[in-house]
């Protein structure tokens, strides 16, 4: 390991929520975790190669669970990282990973700067005004628009992992 003594952090969320991120608007056509979906004797992951037959939910929830393993063996070598639910990120920014693993002490200027910027979508831009668009609680949108393929592949493939990372988590 190039940087062993280096804090990092696991960030993790509900898998049908993440599959979702993924298929945005119902569009799997370019979602990063069907990259190998059609040249699965490249994949790294032993989930994906297991099966030919895999639906693109199943794939995806097989991807997303071979990278999940793969951080978690790696935090059970070296017992390093934190796992960090999406929904807890806040607090246990400010009452843990900032002050334990940083020295950061949160006065009131870091946490109105901490709310200031989490008030912020972080992946989309927009080309009026500030440049910055409002960030929209989106969890209960994308339950509500899975598909039964979306939650049985998570069930199926992905759930294993998500518990593992929920007993790890802080």
């Amino acid at each position: 390991l190039a940087f062993p003594n280096t804090p990092w952090i696991f960030l993790y969320r509900d898998p049908i929520q993440v599959m979702m991120s993924y298929f945005k608007n119902g569009d799997k056509s370019n979602s990063l975790c069907l990259r190998g979906y059609h040249n699965r004797e490249r994949s790294s992951s032993s989930i994906v190669t297991e099966s030919n037959d895999m639906s693109k939910e199943e794939f995806c929830a097989a991807t997303l669970a071979s990278f999940c393993e793969g951080v978690i063996r790696h935090h059970e070598m070296t017992g390093t990282g934190r796992f960090i639910n999406y929904n807890s990120l806040k607090d246990i920014l400010i009452g843990t990973i900032l002050p334990e693993d940083f020295g950061v002490i949160v006065g009131k200027k870091e946490l109105e700067r901490i709310e200031q910027v989490s008030s912020v979508y972080s992946k989309k831009r927009s080309y009026r005004g500030n440049g910055k668009v409002e960030w929209v609680e989106d969890s209960t949108e994308k339950e509500s628009s899975a598909t039964s393929e979306v939650r049985i592949a998570c069930e199926k493939i992905l759930m294993s992992s998500y518990t593992k990372l929920q007993h790890l988590a802080l």
